[in-house]
């Protein structure tokens, strides 16, 4: 497995100590992706024009290959359980770099859940 498989791996095991579900809806997601693994082993940044980023989707590509994960056209769903991905975060392959991802996937749901959807916002700033 390459470095980036493993910390996308990793990512996901961590971050299912926060949720069972998370949006895959556009710039929301990527704006935290990019900037849950600022400095992290990843280059990853937002396109200027579309606001996206390949390494989050590269996140979502790994997530599904490596059976972590299925999704909708706009949620991603872990397979497994709390405890089982807790477990595996342990493991020697991802021990040493286990308190990285959990930073990294606190970082990626805090963002994720501060910032309010485009929609939500239009309409709060009309009313």
């Amino acid at each position: 497995m390459t470095e980036e498989g493993r910390y996308y791996q990793g990512f996901l095991l961590a971050l299912r100590e926060h949720t069972d579900t998370f949006p895959l809806d556009g710039e929301r997601f990527h704006q935290a992706f990019v900037k849950a693994t600022k400095d992290s082993c990843l280059e990853s940044e937002l396109d200027p024009v579309f606001g996206t980023s390949q390494e989050a989707k590269l996140l979502w590509i790994e997530g599904t290959r490596s059976l972590l994960l299925e999704s909708n056209n706009t949620h991603a769903f872990y397979r497994l359980g709390h405890k089982y991905c807790s477990t595996v975060l342990r493991e020697e392959r991802f021990k040493d770099q286990a308190e990285i991802y959990r930073t990294a996937a606190k970082i990626f749901w805090d963002d994720l859940n501060e910032r309010k959807p485009y929609k939500e916002v239009l309409v709060n700033n009309f009313l």
